[in-house]
């Protein structure tokens, strides 16, 4: 290098400038490791190999939690944004493991708030109202004064008096048919603008003639004796009735429940929405009021489940079915009803919404058997019989409408609960297993495949597993069934496999040695 930078003026010109003959160099930083961690030997090289795997392992398992921990926060993010805090603790405190359907639709009714959206939704009521009747009253007002103004100039414009000239006149009648080209032109607008007003206009019971809201609703369920609500335990159901905002709840509550046999077929409904006289706030509230409502149920699933109460769990599932279909009760005169209107509806027999199950088997994947705390499936295979009029029924109703069919069909769902559960022999109660949606989307899909995985119980022994479909659509068409499983001990199997790991080791070691000799 001394010699490249005396004896070449471009290699001298960079060791001056860069401190190399060869010009600008790149820097490299070097560590000083061991010899022992470069080159393990030993039982050094068996403790790293340890190291590493357990970082390995560690990496993995701080991955896996961090995932499902996000997923569930996500999951408790969405819920609580759905539901407000203050009505799941409302419903943590009144919903008890007797709760009837009707005292759990009275919870809901009342939690704080679904009472503070009807409270909202009166208060603008009555600021419309006001905001009407001042708008008439100035219109009125206007109406008036351009009806005096109109007197005054016809007094002005009228000529039986015969004193003005002739020059006077032609000016009178100038002036005449300009204020009628002004009035018919007034009038034209003033004829657009209440049309504008009436095709647009809010319409409020006991404001418009012949209007029907809250008052009329009342009126019809106390014609047939199911208001005011009998509330039996639910004590403060009683006082809410004097709160014009809880009244209105329950007024939207029983009407739901009364809709498909009273209030949605009665003449009177049917001609004053032929006449735009529904009254806006209170049915549009009422459609806000079961969206909160189907919510509100999904919580308090959510709060059966946690407590693990499978009766629970399934009245509530079965409050769903009521509410969704617009039922006071599912006994059999109300099941009855509704076979009828579905035989009707679909065509005949075929139309009757049941599952037929051909196969039913609880297992561990991959294991001869089950045992304890292993993650086993239930598998249950059915068929829908009322896919095929579904279907036809769902296309129908679009082709009636004028729309297309498939968007009918992509809208379609058709919403069941496995509620399962299992009680050891010689026990009498039974614990709760887990609780399972399946959704159906496609209304012509007859066969179904469902499986349900589920954590097998901690304790060995011999279960009776008791399995409830249900489902939220139909009313008779639940089904349930038994399965007996025997469930071993998880260390006994840990145990039973290592020993003939171990008998195959021994005979292979034998062979071994017999083949040598």
């Amino acid at each position: 290098l001394a010699y490249k930078a005396l004896s070449d003026a471009t290699s001298r010109e960079n060791w001056e400038k860069y401190g190399h003959p060869d010009g600008p160099q790149s820097q490299t930083l070097a560590f000083a490791l061991p010899d022992w961690l470069l080159h393990p030997e030993g039982a050094t090289a068996v403790v790293l190999v340890v190291l590493y795997i357990g970082m390995f392992i560690s990496l993995i398992m701080y991955v896996i939690r961090f995932t499902t921990t996000t997923e569930k926060a996500a999951a408790d993010a969405a819920f609580s944004m759905s539901v407000a805090g203050s009505d799941i603790e409302y419903i943590q405190e009144n919903l008890k493991s007797d709760s009837t359907h009707e005292e759990i639709l009275y919870i809901i009714a009342t939690t704080p708030e679904n009472v503070a959206n009807s409270q909202k939704g009166l208060q603008l009521m009555e600021s419309m109202k006001k905001e009407r009747i001042a708008t008439e009253q100035h219109e009125a007002m206007m109406a008036e004064k351009a009806d005096s103004k109109k007197s005054e100039t016809d007094a002005l414009l009228n000529d039986s008096g015969g004193w003005a000239d002739e020059d006077e006149d032609g000016e009178s009648a100038e002036a005449a048919k300009k204020h009628e080209e002004a009035q018919k032109e007034r009038e034209k607008l003033m004829k657009e603008a209440a049309g504008k007003k009436d095709k647009n206009k809010v319409v409020f019971e006991g404001m418009d003639e012949g209007a029907i809201g809250q008052e009329w609703v009342e009126k019809i369920l106390t014609e047939n004796k199911v208001w005011p609500p009998k509330f039996g335990r639910f004590a403060s159901g009683e006082k809410g009735m004097d709160v014009p905002a809880v009244r209105r709840n329950f007024a939207w509550l029983v009407g739901r429940l009364n809709a498909s046999q009273i209030l949605n077929s009665h003449p009177d409904l049917a001609k004053s929405a032929s006449l735009g006289l529904l009254d806006t706030n209170y049915f549009q509230g009422s459609m806000r009021f079961r969206q909160t409502c189907g919510l509100l149920l999904e919580g308090c699933i959510r709060v059966a489940v946690q407590r693990k109460d499978t009766q629970l769990i399934s009245r509530i599932i079965e409050t769903v079915t009521m509410f969704k279909l617009g039922v006071p009760s599912l006994d059999k005169e109300t099941t009855d009803w509704f076979v009828g209107v579905m035989k009707k509806t679909h065509g005949g027999e075929d139309g009757i919404p049941r599952v037929t199950i051909s196969e039913k088997k609880i297992e561990t994947a991959g294991e001869d058997e089950i045992a304890t705390e292993d993650t086993s499936t239930l598998t249950v295979i059915m068929e829908r019989e009322h896919a095929q009029s579904i279907m036809q029924q769902q296309v129908a109703l679009a082709q009636k409408q004028g729309i297309d069919p498939r968007i009918m069909l992509q809208a379609y769902r058709e919403g069941w609960w496995f509620v399962v559960s299992a009680k050891k022999e010689g026990e009498s109660d039974s614990q709760f297993i887990t609780c399972t949606p399946m959704v159906i989307s496609n209304a012509a899909q007859k066969g179904i495949n469902a499986v349900v995985k589920f954590r097998a119980p901690s304790d060995p022994g011999k279960y009776i597993f008791n399995v409830e479909i249900k489902s939220q659509e139909f009313l008779g068409a639940d089904q349930s069934f038994e399965l007996e499983v025997d469930i071993v001990d998880k260390e006994t199997v840990q145990m039973r496999e290592m020993k003939d790991d171990d008998e195959e080791g021994d005979e292979g070691e034998d062979g071994e040695t017999k083949k040598e000799k």
